[in-house]
């Protein structure tokens, strides 16, 4: 399975389904193990963000100077690399002009998610760069999770979630976290403008977005012309040429996929990012 921030691809080993199966196995798991005390002590003890609604803030901040947000997606490239060096490549990619990072902390791609995301939380504090956790979040407890490791925001997948997110969304408020909601439809994007939600995710997740150039950046662009007046939107993307096309019909930020940067030697990946933050000014 790829990660939530990663398109289908043929060699996608496990269906979306099964993806959630496995992590409502995991799930169960940690919660037998806290059992009711720990998790009532957990939600007792919960902070909120130190900096809240990071990630809509600096969003905005961004947007008053007319440039698009920038956010990269990153994964561990292997099992075997440390939470300490994809933190240094989340600060490599914020020199080279990102504005945010996701980080993929599913088991699909790591064994501790958790050390990976509070990695490059630490290593990024102190600068006005927010950090995403894409995982599917299933249980507030992952939430409390979030906010604890310093991330200012986790994906919510509507459908996964379904009449429960805006429960999720609102435990997220209480955390001062911000909470991009995953649309793939005009229904869904109805649904989710009647829960009053702000922040929106277009072709972001695996099982969701579409692996179809062309038909992808249509769906999608007819989903941000469409979204409630103020609403924000963050769209995933493969290529330079999918940010424009989505910034264009005005998305507030893209997010570009960590398939799009593996394998990139250093330089490479700085004259991609260059090229992705000049677009996003509008001056290309």
């Amino acid at each position: 399975m790829k990660c939530p921030a990663s398109a289908s691809s043929e060699n996608e080993p496990n269906s979306l389904e099964s993806t959630i199966r496995r992590k409502h196995g995991e799930l169960s798991t940690r919660l037998e193990t806290l059992g009711e005390e720990g998790l009532e002590w957990r939600f007792k003890e919960a902070q909120p963000a130190q900096k809240p609604h990071a990630l809509v803030q600096a969003m905005e901040r961004k947007l008053h100077t007319g440039c698009g947000f920038l956010i990269v997606e990153i994964a561990r490239s292997s099992p075997e690399e440390t939470p300490t060096a994809l933190a240094q490549r989340a600060a490599n990619l914020v020199a080279h002009g990102a504005d945010g990072i996701a980080v993929c902390t599913d088991l699909a791609y790591t064994p501790d998610g958790l050390s990976d995301l509070m990695a490059v939380c630490e290593r990024l504090a102190g600068q006005d760069v927010p950090v995403i956790r894409l995982d599917w979040v299933l249980h507030p407890i992952q939430l409390v999770d979030t906010a604890e490791a310093g991330a200012a925001a986790a994906n919510l997948v509507n459908g996964v979630l379904g009449k429960g997110a805006p429960t999720m969304v609102g435990f997220c408020e209480s955390l001062m976290i911000d909470a991009p909601v995953e649309i793939v439809n005009e229904r869904e994007l109805l649904a989710a403008e009647e829960f009053g939600i702000r922040l929106f995710m277009i072709n972001v997740s695996v099982g969701l977005a579409l692996a179809i150039p062309g038909i992808r950046e249509d769906v999608a662009s007819s989903l941000v012309q469409n979204l409630p007046f103020g609403a924000g939107s963050i769209v995933g993307v493969r290529n330079i040429n999918e940010a424009r096309a989505v910034r264009s019909v005005g998305a507030d930020a893209v997010l570009l996929k960590r398939e799009a940067i593996v394998g990139m030697a250093e330089h490479e990946l700085g004259n991609l990012i260059g090229e992705m933050t000049y677009m996003l000014t509008g001056d290309d």
